[in-house]
């Protein structure tokens, strides 16, 4: 898998022979269900980490096996459910959470998470801080209130620390993150909501000390977002973000904005959606990130690093019921873009090493044909 574009990726392929095989059995009665899982995976060489200390409890060699059970029940109100999972080397990784509907108007939500650090997985993907399914633990909270037939508030708190390194963490770290979200929305009209997100957590700390010491650094955004329908065929889709963050001894900002314009009329056979963006980021760590629609079967979420402009459209053509034509066409164009120093990169570019781009601008261009029998 991967890509196959230069001569260091093209030695990478067939390198590694993977095999894989798992099981699932379920059983379930009414409101009750229960499950067993089991993956077993080979490779033909042994994997070797990095001599690290954050790499000390990860996989290491050609075989690994999981095991896991999980179970839902639900009674009344209440939603119960989790799994709690363990790998050859005796690491175990737990998961378990409540879902609670008080009335028709408000839900709440419990969450509480447990992953060892020794616990090994491949392509883990529990909830989580951190993707990997391994070394952190947890408690999250959420609410979702209607007071008005229009109108959700919904929010969250989740508080979690991580019990051994990680990279760019030296130590042991914990974390906090909370989010709110007013929705206003009227059905096949319009969607207008406003969001504030705020994030806490520690990482090596900026400043030169004789040993690695942890600092924290807070993450403020504030996003505007409205979604309106003129027609059955014309949709505007319209966002301003705000972000903030704040560290020792620094501290940076960014907002982004940006137009979108979604075309699907129901006789034609051509349809289109298309976006223009302005950014500007003091650097990487006011960063901000933007879905975009693409091509069918693919999605893209870029960030927005520096000061510049984005736009693309994606164009489809319906020839018939079994053959779709599809086009996408996007370019970034950067005025400036910052080193870590802080100084302006110069000059700009996109990528490193083979795939560099010493251009302030980057286009791409996606085309597909889709054939359904």
């Amino acid at each position: 898998d991967g890509f196959h574009r230069t001569p260091s990726e093209i030695e990478k392929e067939g390198n590694l022979l993977q095999q894989s095989a798992g099981a699932s059995l379920s059983y379930y009665k009414k409101a009750f269900n229960f499950g067993f899982n089991v993956l077993y995976n080979q490779f033909d060489k042994s994997l070797v980490r990095d001599d690290e200390p954050y790499n000390l409890y990860r996989f290491e060699g050609d075989r690994l096996l999981n095991t896991s059970i999980d179970y839902t029940y639900k009674w009344q109100n209440l939603h119960f459910f989790g799994e709690t999972a363990r790998s050859d080397n005796g690491g175990m990784a737990t998961l378990n959470g409540l879902l609670i509907g008080m009335d028709r108007k408000i839900d709440v939500s419990f969450l509480y998470r447990n992953l060892a650090k020794d616990y090994q997985v491949l392509n883990g993907n529990a909830f989580g801080e951190t993707f990997g399914a391994s070394n952190e633990q947890g408690f999250y909270t959420g609410l979702i209130i209607r007071p008005f037939k229009s109108l959700t508030i919904s929010s969250y708190f989740d508080l979690w620390n991580h019990p051994w390194l990680r990279f760019s963490q030296d130590a042991p770290n914990s974390g906090k993150e909370f989010l709110i979200n007013v929705n206003y929305y009227k059905k096949r009209k319009f969607n207008l909501y406003v969001q504030y997100k705020y994030e806490t957590k520690q990482q090596n700390s900026p400043i030169d000390f004789r040993i690695d010491k942890l600092s924290f650094f807070d993450i403020h955004r504030v996003r505007l977002h409205f979604d309106h329908s003129l027609s059955k065929t014309l949709r505007l889709r319209n966002r301003i973000e705000y972000a903030h963050h704040n560290e020792i001894g620094k501290s940076s900002t960014g907002y982004l904005i940006f137009q979108d314009i979604i075309y699907k009329p129901i006789e034609s056979p051509i349809s289109f959606t298309a976006r223009y963006a302005l950014f500007d980021t003091y650097d990487s760590d006011s960063r901000i990130y933007a879905f975009e629609n693409d091509l069918i079967y693919e999605f893209y979420i870029p960030q927005f690093n520096g000061r510049g402009r984005r736009y693309y459209i994606n164009l489809r053509y319906d020839l018939s019921s079994a053959v779709t034509f599809e086009f996408r066409y996007a370019q970034t164009y950067l005025d400036f873009k910052r080193e870590t120093d802080g100084s302006i990169e110069n000059p700009l570019s996109f990528g490193s090493g083979n795939t560099e781009i010493i251009s302030p601008k980057q286009t791409d261009l996606k085309a597909q044909i889709r054939f359904r029998f």
